[in-house]
């Protein structure tokens, strides 16, 4: 009976860990394939400037090559492979900016009340010296 039972234990255990790695598996692919879409724009206008540059020095090496000056920058877009987190930390930037700007909207509109505010003071305390002055003439 007691044999039973560990095989019973030792299975739930093997069929547990197995989908707490897949799970892990998932994880690790979904980032990876994040990280490509974020980079497919670079990618695909880096794509096509090598393969400009390469038709132009085919034609610059035939001699059909049209007398075009033009000046290209190559950005520095190398993937910083110790950066693991790097959906995560995105995804974190995000919502703190966007929560910044609810914050900025919410003191925007808390000094415009400020002033709406101070400029009905301001009113009211004239309002009174003039009726002060008023009855200090009468």
């Amino acid at each position: 009976m007691m044999v039973g039972l560990i095989w019973i234990i030792w299975l739930f255990n093997q069929i547990l860990i197995l989908v707490i790695l897949m799970n892990f598996l998932i994880a690790i692919i979904a980032q990876s394939f994040e990280e490509m879409m974020s980079r497919k724009t670079i990618n695909k206008y880096s794509q096509r400037a090598e393969m400009n540059k390469e038709c132009r020095l085919n034609l610059f090496s035939f001699g059909l090559a049209p007398k075009v000056e033009c000046i290209t920058i190559q950005a520095d877009n190398s993937v910083n492979e110790s950066n693991e987190w790097q959906g995560f930390v995105h995804a974190i930037k995000k919502t703190l900016k966007f929560e910044m700007s609810l914050l900025k909207d919410k003191l925007n509109n808390m000094s415009s009340h400020q002033t709406d505010f101070k400029n009905t003071i301001e009113k009211r305390l004239e309002s009174m010296e003039t009726r002060i002055e008023k009855n200090n003439e009468a």
